[in-house]
């Protein structure tokens, strides 16, 4: 009779793939904590960010002028109606 041999035993099995099973959970937490890194950096790159809202903007005022054009009439009315408050009340 020969003696069983440890690569046949069901603990050397259960071993093996509770090292696979171990592997692949740090491989997708490495993966998962990748993804967070990179959408961390992404919402804290200014220049991404300034770029986002720059072509969401572009895309406002080609699509829907109207918006726009009335902040800047309203924008522009509050500024002349700053200067001319101003220098109306220093020639008092």
């Amino acid at each position: 009779m020969t003696a069983p041999n440890a690569d046949d035993s069901p603990d050397a099995h259960d071993g093996a793939e509770s090292l696979a099973d171990a592997t692949d959970a740090v491989e997708q937490a490495r993966e998962e904590f990748a993804a967070t890194l990179d959408a961390i950096e992404e919402k804290f790159d200014l220049t991404h960010r300034w770029r986002e809202i720059s072509a969401r903007v572009r895309t406002r005022v080609t699509e829907q002028p109207a918006p726009v054009v009335a902040i800047v009439i309203a924008c522009t009315a509050v500024a002349a109606l700053t200067v001319f408050l101003t220098v109306r009340s220093r020639g008092r």
